[in-house]
């Protein structure tokens, strides 16, 4: 055979075999295992436990084999290498060159995500650890491609992601049915009850109604996490210290008024398991009076309209200003009432210096403030004694009016019980658009076996003009018998505070303004408008 014609050579390398090199040394083979559970159910409960016994006994019964330690995760996702501190310390183990061997179950129970999993499997290659994946029958030792350990990795991985979507539809098929689990750690005003659903724990309960109370009479959570603190009365997480943002969570969480929204977040990516708040990518479930309220539902309402109103002050100017417009301030009562009668602005609470030195609380209108007599020309500045005495006599006034008052709670009720509006009957007005869409309904059936089905476009057109003008009025009155209940509610609540204060109503007292005074309109130097909660206004005369 000439030498042109010798076929081509084919040179492969056999690897030597890390366990007879191992015994020519004279050395028994350090060997280690990993389990690991993904969840502390029962079922996996008694897994974890015969996996660690398993390895165990394998181990210590193999007289050319040393065990080094079982290294375990406990109720952990195998998706992330850096939350499971077991995986963590093999792997220093073995960069302190201690593992010669690990034995693991499968290769879902080292690492669901492929690439951590072919990641840790070429650094412990690096430094000569071998791995036997015992349901797979693979041993990084023997493998001269990684072309098998990437298509198991990578199937372990599409295991988990389905498995995550089976427990992520369950979850969600749970919630539509309205069946979750309630979160009492860490949750302050509820405890589980005997029959296993939520009841009100008495004294977190107080804690919960003196934030949202304290909020309403124009506390800020600042001033609320002080009290708070200064008080020993420990947070949601057992601390001494509050936060500002947990008080303000508090303040939104609809489970104070017995309500439950499911899903207010979700997890974007199952392997990082980064959770993203939902702004509509998933559905949401609202669960009305799921279990017992601790804050009434127009309480709750107020608060939100509340905090919607003082995130949507207008921003200080970046300009130095006098009177930094746009900030809230709990301090005066004032400062959040009291409405320039001319320009629309607000006061703000200055000092006036006189010539003999000394000094004197005025109240006057920013626009004035800030740009003088450009925007706003004739507004009054108020001396704070002669303003404060003119509210006073407008609400001593109220004392002789509740009568007066009292017809105006009778009314409103009277509106809501008979919820007629211009002599429309309601419940004749939604009888009748259910008369309608019956007629609609016979008249398209006539339509679409008609050879001249234009001949009831008029009176398709007569029936669906009259029921969006009836519509259109049902909506008008549910909205006005509405507005009538929560007038009512807050004229009650105004009876109710000017009875039942223990404040003297000769003493002007910023707390209790904010419970009884919705607005104060200056309308010149020596008129004033109070309108109190629930509409009801009086004029006071300043002197």
């Amino acid at each position: 055979m000439q030498k042109d014609q010798l076929p081509k050579k084919n040179i492969r390398e056999i690897q030597p075999n890390p366990f007879l090199v191992q015994k020519r040394l004279g050395k028994k083979l350090r060997v280690a295992a990993y389990c690991r559970v993904s969840t502390a159910q029962e079922e996996q409960e008694l897994s974890f436990e015969s996996q660690v016994a398993y390895y165990t006994n394998l181990i210590e019964n193999n007289p050319e084999w040393e065990l080094v330690e079982i290294f375990a995760d406990h109720g952990i996702s195998g998706t992330k290498d850096t939350t499971r501190p077991g995986f963590m310390k093999m792997i220093d183990a073995c960069k302190k060159h201690k593992v010669d061997l690990i034995l693991t179950k499968s290769m879902s129970r080292f690492a669901r995500n492929t690439l951590d999993c072919l990641k840790y499997i070429r650094l412990l290659k690096s430094l000569d650890v071998t791995i036997e994946f015992e349901k797979e029958g693979l041993n990084t030792g023997e493998l001269s491609s990684e072309i098998y350990l990437t298509w198991f990795s990578a199937f372990a991985q599409a295991e988990s992601e389905s498995l995550s979507q089976n427990v992520t539809m369950g979850k969600r098929r749970l919630y539509k049915e309205g069946h979750f689990t309630f979160q009492y750690k860490h949750f302050l005003g509820y405890r589980k009850g005997p029959d296993g659903r939520p009841e009100i724990d008495p004294e977190q309960a107080e804690t919960v109604k003196r934030i949202f109370y304290g909020f309403l009479a124009g506390k800020t959570p600042q001033q609320l996490k002080l009290e708070l603190e200064r008080e020993g009365i420990p947070s949601p997480t057992g601390k001494a210290e509050w936060s500002k943002a947990t008080i303000q969570n508090m303040l939104r969480n609809e489970k104070y008024v017995g309500d439950v929204l499911l899903q207010k977040t979700y997890t974007a990516d199952f392997l990082t398991k980064k959770i993203k708040k939902n702004q509509g990518e998933i559905a949401q479930y609202y669960i009305t009076d799921n279990h017992p309220a601790i804050i009434p539902r127009d309480v709750f309402q107020e608060v939100q309209l509340e905090l919607a109103r003082r995130s949507s002050k207008r921003k200080v100017s970046q300009k130095k200003t006098k009177t930094q417009q746009g900030k809230y301030t709990s301090k005066f009562a004032l400062s959040e009432r009291l409405v320039c009668g001319e320009c629309g602005a607000m006061y703000r609470r200055t000092m006036w210096v006189k010539r003999d030195g000394t000094k004197e609380n005025v109240w006057r209108c920013v626009n004035r403030l800030e740009f003088g007599r450009k925007n706003c020309k004739d507004s009054p500045s108020l001396k704070e004694p002669a303003l404060q005495r003119a509210i006073l006599n407008c609400i001593q006034s109220t004392v002789t009016d509740r009568q007066e008052i009292a017809n105006l709670v009778r009314e409103t009720e009277k509106n809501i019980l008979i919820a007629e509006i211009g002599g429309e009957n309601p419940t004749a007005m939604f009888e009748r658009i259910r008369q309608i869409d019956r007629e609609m309904s016979s008249l398209l059936e006539l339509v679409v076996n008609s050879d001249t089905p234009e001949i009831y476009d008029g009176k398709f057109k007569s029936l669906s003009d009259e029921k969006a003008a009836l519509q259109q009025k049902l909506d008008s009155m549910t909205q006005q018998a509405e507005a009538d209940s929560r007038s009512q509610k807050r004229l009650e609540k105004l009876l109710c505070e000017i009875t039942e204060s223990e404040v003297q109503l000769t003493d002007y007292n910023d707390e209790f303004i904010r419970r009884v005074v919705e607005q104060v309109t200056v309308l010149s130097a020596t008129q004033i408008e109070v309108r109190f909660v629930g509409g009801y206004s009086k004029i006071g005369s300043v002197e």
